[in-house]
């Protein structure tokens, strides 16, 4: 394995095994990009990711113990993902790696004062393969534009026990980032300042309109 620095936020994690697939890259570029960039091998574990990934984790309070290469090379990507998207990602991921053509997916995954849309790249590697050894992915913002004065208006949220699981979590949508309320009305709710501040450890999840939207084939 091998990182570009000691400071983890500005390089990358390559694993030795993988270092072929990503000969052809200049890896230093990828650490400069905004996109969040990685790497799988065909059993979905990490072998490559870029410093943005690794920022992107630190601004989702990843603990910074964890954000070691011994740690996030060889964990697989699907043990990242709860709920629908597990079973989308997967999907995707296999089916390009069957296929041996480059997938794409555009989404909403929008910040207390920004909505934007993203866009991601899944590619096989190595380019032309029939029988690829890993993928490529990468997730781009496409645009965004300012929360505007007529979306709905943030709930209150004195009351956080209404949000939290019976494990004391707070699940969000993926996309629209609204926040499923805990009291059996299948209500989400737009709370800005519980991404901003979380009280609570966050998990994820998909809201029913996000997910009859954006994956429309993932509902069981």
């Amino acid at each position: 394995m091998n990182h570009a620095s000691h400071d983890i936020e500005h390089t990358h994690f390559l694993a030795s095994d993988f270092a072929p697939l990503m000969s052809n890259f200049d890896l230093h570029t990828h650490d400069e990009h905004h996109s969040t960039i990685y790497g799988l091998r065909r059993d979905l574990t990490l072998a490559y990711v870029n410093a943005e990934w690794i920022r992107y984790a630190f601004r989702n309070s990843a603990p910074r113990h964890l954000l070691q290469p011994d740690i996030v090379l060889n964990l697989c990507v699907l043990d990242t993902i709860t709920g629908p998207l597990r079973s989308f990602y997967r999907d995707l991921f296999q089916s390009t790696l069957r296929q041996a053509v480059p997938h794409y997916h555009d989404y909403d995954c929008s910040t207390p004062d920004e909505l934007r849309e993203l866009h991601m790249d899944v590619l096989p590697l190595p380019f032309g393969a029939s029988e690829p050894d890993g993928l490529l992915t990468i997730h781009s913002q496409v645009r965004s534009r300012p929360i505007p004065d007529d979306y709905p208006p943030p709930k209150g949220a004195s009351v956080p026990e209404d949000y939290l699981t019976p494990r004391g979590l707070l699940i969000t949508c993926s996309n629209c980032r609204r926040f499923r309320a805990q009291d059996g009305s299948e209500r989400w709710d737009w709370i800005p300042e519980y991404l901003n501040h979380p009280p609570a450890p966050i998990s994820h999840g998909l809201c029913d309109v996000c997910l009859d939207y954006y994956h429309p084939i993932n509902r069981d």
